[in-house]
């Protein structure tokens, strides 16, 4: 959906009202208009705005807030921290990430292990919230770098409770059980981003600095992703902004309908850095279909 907007110094608002959101022939209008000069006239442009992505003057605002350290002062930020995940190394789940990246148009989903909430208050006027990722300190559990099931999701629930199926170019990995069984719980943060995906820790981040933005709490050792604000100025720490991104409406997604991923597609998979549009979207729909239906076992009481 787009809407046009004028530009030019003389401008009344009831010359902007009538002029059709949806034609362009909004210079014959102004042109009819005795208080508007000829050199006001030229300078008068229209443009498209995609009502879906923020405008560029508050992109860029909140970028330099990010940079200058001030990330989270001026509105709620998630962060999330992240590891190797389904037998895939960190570096790995990036390339692939911006491969999805690359084939939706700068959308992509990351997968989480719990649900994350955004409360309606904590919703920006530009319908987005930063996203920073982070690498955990911690080395990964050998039951996520070496898992014996991985798990391919392929349906989620939109906000009204709808079953629907992922966009075609989304990869969502896990894996296949936990310490209490077959892991049948898994979500996904909506991201967007206009730059390629790269680890870079670009700077510091000091969790300390600030508490979840519901209760007002220290972010707790298990929280793995929070939505969260600043309430000091930050101090020193081990961890880093390795990755950062927009996260868009729904924002978080529960995920259904999993199916355990073949060992030739975990091998197709390895082998498929580099891959362009046409050919992931082929491999993404190949894994989802050849997946398997995990079955499940009563547990003995």
């Amino acid at each position: 959906m787009q809407i046009s907007r004028l530009w030019g110094s003389g401008l009344k608002n009831d010359a902007i009202q009538s002029c059709q959101p949806q034609s362009l022939r909004v210079i014959s209008a102004v042109r009819s208009m005795p208080t508007v000069s000829r050199g006001h006239r030229r300078k008068i442009r229209v443009e498209q705005l995609d009502l879906f992505d923020p405008p560029k003057d508050r992109q860029r605002s909140r970028k330099r807030a990010a940079r200058s350290g001030r990330a989270g002062s001026s509105g709620p930020v998630c962060w999330t921290r992240m590891q190797a995940e389904a037998g895939e190394q960190l570096s790995s789940i990036i390339d692939r990430k911006e491969r999805e990246r690359a084939a939706g148009r700068g959308r992509f989903f990351w997968g989480i292990g719990s649900a994350l909430s955004v409360p309606l208050r904590e919703r920006t006027d530009t319908g987005s919230i930063p996203v920073l990722f982070s690498k955990m300190l911690s080395r990964p559990r050998g039951i996520d770098s070496n898992p014996d099931t991985i798990l391919v999701w392929r349906k989620y629930y939109d906000e009204d409770g709808g079953l629907m199926d992922l966009p075609p170019h989304v990869l969502l990995l896990s894996r296949g059980h936990t310490p209490k069984g077959l892991k049948n719980r898994h979500y996904a943060l909506v991201c967007k981003s206009r730059l390629p995906l790269v680890l870079d820790g670009r700077r510091s981040f000091d969790p300390g600095a600030y508490r979840n933005a519901k209760s007002g709490a220290a972010i707790g050792f298990s929280q793995v992703t929070a939505l969260v604000r600043r309430v000091t100025i930050e101090g020193t720490s081990r961890y880093t902004i390795d990755l950062e991104a927009d996260l868009v409406r729904p924002y978080c997604v529960r995920l259904a309908d999993p199916g355990i991923v073949q060992a030739a597609d975990r091998e197709r998979l390895s082998l498929s850095s580099g891959l362009k549009a046409p050919d992931w979207l082929k491999l993404v729909r190949s894994i989802r279909k050849n997946a398997k239906s995990p079955t499940t076992t009563r547990r003995r009481r």
